[in-house]
């Protein structure tokens, strides 16, 4: 995925995908908020009307890389996520 501009401004983004057999295919999205969004998905499970879409392990797994950039950019280090554990 490729964004046209900064993802909280509004512009389309290509979405390119290559299957490990078969052509590449390209398609143009729309934008939409990712942020508004998520905040939309969690209002909708916590009223018990939708599943989140992201498991909690998604949720830490996330974290833990968002913690393994900080630490790589503190230290010019390449950092396993392993080594946070």
């Amino acid at each position: 995925m490729r964004n046209a501009t900064h993802p909280d401004q509004a512009g389309p983004t290509t979405l390119t995908f290559q299957p490990r057999t078969g052509p590449t295919s390209t398609s143009t999205l729309e934008w939409k908020s990712a942020v508004r969004t998520n905040l939309e998905q969690f209002a909708l499970s916590i009223e018990g009307r939708a599943v989140y879409p992201f498991t909690d392990e998604q949720i830490v797994s996330n974290i833990a890389v968002l913690a393994a950039v900080t630490q790589s950019v503190a230290t010019g280090q390449t950092v396993a996520l392993a080594e946070l554990e």
